[in-house]
Parts: structure tokens; sequence; C-alpha cells
């Protein structure tokens, strides 16, 4: 990174907390992070034995469930102990549980409650306790999903937790405005990662395909960037904002036959 690249986005040397770092989007932010001068606490529930995310800043592991509060505020102590302070924090831990109104499991239900919302409850409550005391201006960037905005079938947990996420994003904002921390949160559209492409063979995964007008799901390295700019100084004036990343497909309004 140069000088330059350093100073405009302001993150090398910076701390920052990244949930869900085991795969996916987590993933690569914390990897695009680091190779961005951040130290980050990556925090998952599990981590491949080689878990490898570049050389520039510092990266260490936390093994902690998100929706335990008192797992979370180890992980915010350890990030504390090690860092100095917490300057970001991305909140993408996350999990999908299936299910219509009429089958239902409740217990899928709090699982995904908790993991999805509750746990970025726990987080943004302890970071911004700790960005207030160390008169931090810090930011929050929390991952939504275009699910919060639309929804299909059997996903009703899924698009409920994400929606959640945006009311909570913007009522941070308000909240946490006075002390300089900004809150933001991205709404990514389908993404490659093992976490979605689980549900997507190669039928559905054409169809998906053709409904995003930019004709592809995108790699997490691409949502990571986004997810990046909310936690950089190129955002400065940004704040309460969803910032939707989705190829286009939820602007496409097209009709076939319809034409004017």
């Amino acid at each position: 990174m140069t000088s330059i690249e350093s100073e405009i986005l302001g993150l090398s040397g910076k701390s920052a907390i990244v949930t869900g770092s085991g795969s996916g989007m987590g993933r690569a932010t914390t990897k695009l992070l680091s190779q961005l001068g951040t130290n980050v606490l990556a925090v998952d529930l599990n981590f491949s034995e080689e878990q490898n995310f570049g050389t520039s800043g510092k990266v260490i592991c936390h093994v902690a469930d998100v929706s335990n509060y008192t797992e979370a505020e180890k992980s915010v102590n350890d990030c504390v102990n090690n860092f100095g302070g917490v300057d970001v924090l991305v909140n993408c831990a996350g999990i999908l549980k299936g299910g219509t109104i009429f089958d239902l499991d409740f217990t899928d239900w709090k699982r995904t409650i908790d993991v999805n919302l509750v746990g970025y409850v726990n987080f943004a409550k302890l970071v911004s306790t700790v960005m207030v005391k160390n008169k931090t201006k810090g930011k929050i960037v929390n991952v939504s999903s275009t699910a919060a905005m639309s929804a299909e079938p059997g996903n009703i947990a899924y698009c409920s937790s994400k929606g959640g996420v945006v009311s909570l994003t913007k009522a941070l904002a308000i909240e946490l405005a006075p002390y300089g921390i900004r809150v933001n949160s991205i709404a990514p559209g389908w993404t490659r990662t093992p976490f979605a492409m689980a549900y997507v063979n190669k039928e559905s995964e054409e169809a998906i395909c053709k409904r995003i007008p930019l004709g592809y799901i995108a790699p997490p390295e691409e949502i990571a960037g986004n997810i990046v700019f909310l936690a950089s100084d190129l955002s400065r004036f940004m704040t309460g904002n969803i910032m939707l990343v989705d190829g286009g497909q939820l602007s496409d309004s097209t009709i076939p036959g319809i034409g004017y």
C-alpha cells in the first residue's frame, strides 16, 4: 500500500474486529483490511487450520459465538489488550435456517435471530462503549442483505433478522453520531460464498444470473471492497446508510413483452 492510499483510506495502523471471519465475506474483508495495514481481531466459531489473511496488518483469530454476550466481551477485550482499542467493527457473522411460517422450527428461528441480530447488538454495544471511552471516532459496518428488502418462501427467519439489521443500523447511527461514531450497513445480493452457494445448483445459478443485470454472482472480494469503503475515511460523511450491492437485481422491474 502506498502512502497516498494510506492517507486516503485512513486504515493503516488502525484496529478492527470482523465477525464471521472464517469464510466468505468476513474472511475476504479481514484479508483486505490486513493488506491495508489494519490490525484485525478475526472472530468466528470455526477457522481452517491454515488461515492466511495477509501480512501487512496483524491478524489474531478468536473463536467465539457472537450470540453469547460473555464470549463477545472476551473478543472485544482481546482486541483492546492486543491493539489498544477498536477503530472499526464489521458485523458479518450469519446463518440461515429455512422454514415457512407454517413449518418454522422455533429453535431455528431463535438461533437465526440470536446470531444474525443479537450478535450484532452484542458487539455494537461492547465496541461503541470502548470507542466512547477512548474518544475514538470509529466506524461500525453491519452486513445486512437484499433479503431485508425482498423475500422468497421458506426464508422467513433470515429475512426477518436482516430486516432487523437495517433498523438497528439506523438507530445506532443516530445514537452514536454525537460521539463521532459512524454506523452504516451493506446489503449484498447473491455472493459466491460457501454460505450462499450451498443452496444453489447449476439450474438455479443460471436463473440467478439471468435476474442480475450485471449477469454474475459476486465473489466475496467485491463485497469486501464496499465494506472497507464504509470503514474508511472515504465515507466520512455517511452514517445510517444502507448500501445496496446486488448487481442491479432489485432495481430491475423489467417485464418480458412490455415496450415503451
